[in-house]
């Protein structure tokens, strides 16, 4: 009982200089280290944020693909006389609901990289009323744009037979540092040919 008469007795008088610089030293040292955890947290959230909005926008890109893949026009001898690949270009022929054209039934479509971004180029081909194309920009920051093209037994670079299709389309595509690949079944793929 003795000693906590003693304590009551200090602490009524104060603290001194010394305890006071302790204190200020450990409540900064406190204050600098939940700083930087919370500067860690925001950083961490902007980058998380950041490519999340990257990948909506390639799946975009390959979602509308797809679409348009799937939904490929192919006639050598009528209307929709061609499939173009090329390492870095795809063009084609669709009946994919148009995004510029609706009452189009039939459009060309062709992604492209120019200038670190991928444009998407629509060109409505039996429309009386409109006689250019349009395109928009569908991705940002591509650092690479790669088509390849399977025709049942290897990968190609370049799709150079006029009178079918490939089987198969593969994309490659790098974003900001981050990669991704996928392909694309064409459904008329190979069955085609003269």
């Amino acid at each position: 009982m003795h000693k906590i008469k003693k304590l009551l007795q200090k602490s009524a008088q104060g603290f001194t200089l010394l305890e006071i610089l302790i204190a200020t030293a450990i409540f900064l040292v406190l204050i600098v280290a939940l700083y930087s955890a919370y500067a860690q947290v925001i950083k961490t959230r902007e980058i998380t944020s950041f490519r999340g909005e990257e990948e909506f926008y390639v799946r975009l890109l390959v979602q509308r693909l797809n679409q348009e893949l799937s939904s490929l026009v192919f006639n050598p001898g009528g209307l929709a006389t061609s499939f173009e690949g090329e390492n870095d270009t795809l063009s084609f022929y669709t009946d994919a609901y148009s995004l510029y054209y609706p009452a189009n039934p039939l459009t060309r479509v062709s992604y492209f990289r120019e200038e670190n971004k991928v444009y998407r180029e629509e060109f409505p081909y039996l429309s009386l009323q409109e006689e250019e194309s349009k395109k928009f920009v569908i991705l940002e920051k591509v650092e690479e744009l790669e088509f390849s093209y399977f025709d049942g037994r290897r990968w190609q670079d370049k799709w150079e037979k006029k009178d079918t299709v490939p089987l198969r389309v593969k994309m490659k595509i790098k974003v900001n540092g981050v990669s991704y690949s996928t392909s694309f079944y064409l459904p008329l793929g190979g069955k085609i040919e003269k």
